[in-house]
């Protein structure tokens, strides 16, 4: 560990990442209900989303990681749909 931390080079585009996910969970995804939360957000994505065209792509992946995060905090896992639409 302690060579990656004196590479900030290798360490830094992480930290942006980490950044961009806590600015989420701060900004937006904590104020969301449990209701809210209480969906697969990938399979969302699949469903909804617009991969091709999206101009947001990173937005919406960091709000993803987001999401994803806080269900694993309040849910203790993330949500994902099964066959039978049970959780």
């Amino acid at each position: 560990m302690k060579n990656i931390v004196k590479e900030d080079f290798l360490v830094r585009p992480y930290l942006q990442i980490i950044f961009r996910v806590m600015e989420n969970l701060f900004d937006d995804v904590m104020q969301m209900t449990d209701e809210e939360l209480d969906e697969d957000r990938c399979n969302w994505i699949r469903r909804y989303g617009d991969r091709d065209n999206d101009e947001n792509k990173l937005d919406t992946d960091y709000q993803t990681l987001a999401i994803h995060i806080e269900q694993m905090k309040r849910n203790e896992g993330i949500q994902y749909d099964t066959e039978d639409n049970s959780v």
